[in-house]
């Protein structure tokens, strides 16, 4: 292979975070100095469709020390990671839930996840995710690592609005979906409310059903 192919294949491979370089001056040698090419020591991987196993092992880990001092149950533990994690990661001021919503698209998207956020006919909002980040895990491990799931978005939510909500969830692909779906309404909606069913930044609460056991 010529010299130019390899340098192009390489150019490529550092562009994609695969490898790294470094320039290498040798004393005594005139010329251009070489460069040295090194495995890139950040840690990159892919996967087909995306997953972010590395979130769940620290998620569940935490969980699980978690319980030596108490039983929070994993939606309870997911929400407070989550809110600990905008905490960690935002300094901007709460918001409205209508702004809140595509801020909690961002941060989730940040974690590997793909979802859409869409406006229902009436008073609130779908969230919907084709892509479990957990994979085959989320069903072989039902419902733990769909209540951390469901749990930690909500406590992204909880840390990112000021306004009460309700969060219900409608399907999962750990329950055989093709998606997971999830509708997110004001906690004033005009339809009937439990008060177990309102999640609000003050106080975590699960709903009456809860959205992870919902398949």
């Amino acid at each position: 292979m010529h010299h130019s192919a390899i340098r192009i294949h390489l150019t490529k491979l550092e562009e994609a975070g695969l490898i790294a370089s470094r320039t290498l001056r040798r004393r005594g040698v005139v010329g251009r100095p070489q460069l040295v090419y090194l495995p890139n020591p950040t840690v990159t991987g892919f996967t087909l469709p995306p997953r972010n196993y590395e979130l769940l092992a620290q998620v569940a880990l935490e969980y699980a020390a978690a319980g030596i001092d108490g039983d929070p149950s994993a939606e309870d533990f997911g929400r407070a990671w989550g809110r600990a994690h905008v905490r960690s990661t935002r300094a901007d001021d709460q918001l409205p839930l209508a702004e809140a919503l595509p801020a909690l698209v961002t941060e989730l998207r940040a974690l590997g996840g793909n979802p859409e956020l869409a406006e229902l006919d009436g008073d609130g909002y779908a969230l919907v995710e084709h892509n479990c980040l957990f994979g085959d895990v989320s069903a072989s491990h039902k419902p733990l690592v769909c209540s951390l799931h469901q749990g930690l978005a909500q406590g992204i939510l909880q840390e990112l609005t000021y306004d009460s909500f309700q969060w219900t969830s409608r399907s999962t692909l750990a329950g055989g979906a093709d998606h997971c779906h999830v509708n997110i309404q004001p906690a004033s909606t005009s339809m009937p409310v439990s008060p177990s069913m309102l999640a609000s930044p003050s106080m975590p609460a699960s709903t009456s059903e809860p959205a992870a056991l919902e398949v």
